[in-house]
């Protein structure tokens, strides 16, 4: 289980000792959440700093990567644990988890450093208003450039349609990453809840 920062909807307990109980997975978080997951009960869990990887088996890795973000759960913690996104390093082909992030240097960096991705996950929402979530969230238009800069073999886009977090609302960054795509990508796919697709090699 892959924790990418602490904010509350991407680190909210009661879900985490559900999956917890019914699937007893290892839990992989950025620096400093590994306090408040053992508070919680949550002992098969280990932190990584940016750069940092660890063994998922014999035949994989997963590695903690910079993000440009925040975390805080309340006012008193703000920017008090870190923030990342992450690369699973599999015979598979290379997988890139976003997280929570804006623009910055950080994507050509870990296109520099693990090259080839097979697929990328990339947020889309929680972009608007502009001016104050553009230092922290991509918008629809700003993950088509990603794609582009990343050249995976098929992006899907995430962080959109759950929670009411921005002015943009359930609908809106799937029409707008569907106006930014135009009809010169295919690869780059947004799923309904629940669906699956392959990806092939």
């Amino acid at each position: 289980m892959l924790l990418s920062h602490n904010h509350y909807d991407h680190l909210d307990i009661a879900t985490l000792n559900r999956l917890k109980k019914q699937h007893q997975p290892r839990f992989v978080s950025a620096l400093g959440n590994l306090a408040l997951l053992q508070n919680q009960g949550i002992t098969d869990a280990i932190e990584l700093d940016w750069w940092e990887k660890t063994d998922l088996s014999d035949q994989g890795t997963v590695t903690c990567v910079p993000a440009q973000h925040f975390s805080g759960r309340s006012l008193s913690d703000m920017d008090g644990t870190l923030w990342c996104g992450f690369v699973i390093q599999a015979i598979a082909g290379n997988i890139y988890f976003a997280g929570d992030t804006a623009m910055g240097s950080h994507f050509k960096e870990i296109k520099k450093r693990f090259g080839k991705f097979r697929l990328a996950l990339l947020p889309i929402g929680a972009y608007l208003p502009g001016w104050f979530m553009q230092p922290v969230h991509l918008s629809p238009a700003g993950a088509v450039n990603i794609h582009y800069l990343l050249q995976p073999d098929v992006s899907v886009a995430i962080h959109f349609g759950t929670f009411a977090l921005a002015d943009d609302g359930e609908a809106e960054p799937v029409r707008e990453l569907q106006e930014a795509l135009g009809n010169q990508i295919s690869n780059f796919w947004v799923l309904v809840h629940g669906e699956a697709r392959h990806v092939d090699r």
